[in-house]
């Protein structure tokens, strides 16, 4: 199930946002050749071609369901594509872009198009945003204090224990669930059971969340877990007892599996709060 993240920093999210409009977003997805797009009134309709010879030519034909709101572009298509588009303000200066493709016809769609897409989408929304103001800066003295002021909470944190949560806890949570970490398994995921998955894998859930509250570990035994947050993707197999890990940057190509990626989760993902964005798939039996 091809699916990409992507983050941009911005001045003003809700203003972005109120300058985009749906069908400039319907226009993007051109996760294969498009031949027609059609809109009448609130429903719009987008026929694509994943065989462009004009002898042998094939159409897929969706109808999107579509939701704007201030903080919120939601596109979703129904037919044998479904393509889930979800544009969000995490907060006043971050923008999230969420692309998910799935349905009978997903094979035919190319990972690295869905991040091309959703990078190019986030990048359009990001330069809507007005230019950020440029700081005043502070009298000597309100700066000298300003700048104990920050020394002072630094120092709090750094003696502050995590709340609500632990190392050790986030990553049962989101990554083992108790079970036993196996390096074989692990080094597999990328070549055997992330394409396994992708193609007859049955989505049984799906949503957003963040490293200290998401809980996936009621997904026991036969489940392909899939996170991303912002550049990072993590992908879970939990099987016959096992789990395996595979950790990929897309910004620096680094690539881990097992106790490696472990290390680095907690690193990037457990050390501090940050949004993520889940899918789980119930293997089938090869």
């Amino acid at each position: 199930m091809p699916s990409s993240i992507a983050r941009r920093e911005v001045s003003s999210c809700r203003e972005a946002l109120a300058r985009t409009t749906i069908l400039e977003l319907v226009n993007m997805l051109k996760i294969l050749p498009v031949e027609r797009i059609t809109q009448k009134r609130k429903h719009i309709e987008i026929i694509y071609v994943y065989r462009p010879d004009e002898f042998t030519r094939r159409r897929i034909k969706v109808k999107a369901e579509t939701e704007k709101a201030p903080e919120l572009i939601n596109i979703r298509t129904k037919g044998a594509l479904e393509i889930t588009l979800t544009v969000e303000c995490a907060s006043e200066n971050e923008l999230i872009v969420t692309l998910i493709v799935g349905g009978k016809s997903e094979h035919y769609i190319d990972e690295k198009k869905v991040k091309e897409i959703a990078g190019k989408i986030a990048d359009l929304i990001a330069s809507r945003s007005p230019p950020a103001p440029k700081p005043t800066p502070p009298p000597p003295v309100a700066a000298a204090a300003a700048a104990a002021a920050t020394a002072a909470k630094a120092a709090k944190a750094m003696t502050a224990p995590m709340t609500g949560t632990s190392m050790s806890d986030c990553v049962e949570r989101l990554i083992t669930a108790g079970l036993r970490l196996d390096e074989i398994l692990s080094k597999q995921i990328p070549s055997i059971y992330h394409p396994h998955a992708s193609a007859s894998g049955v989505l049984v859930a799906e949503g957003r969340g963040n490293s200290r509250a998401l809980d996936l570990r009621e997904y026991k035994d036969g489940y392909d877990i899939r996170l991303t947050s912002g550049n990072i993707f993590i992908e879970i197999v939990r099987l016959g007892g096992r789990v395996g890990v595979y950790y990929n940057d897309y910004n620096t190509g680094e690539e881990l599996t097992g106790s490696a990626a472990i290390r680095r989760i907690e690193e990037t993902i457990c050390k501090e709060e940050r949004p993520l964005t889940y899918l789980v798939l119930k293997m089938q039996a090869p």
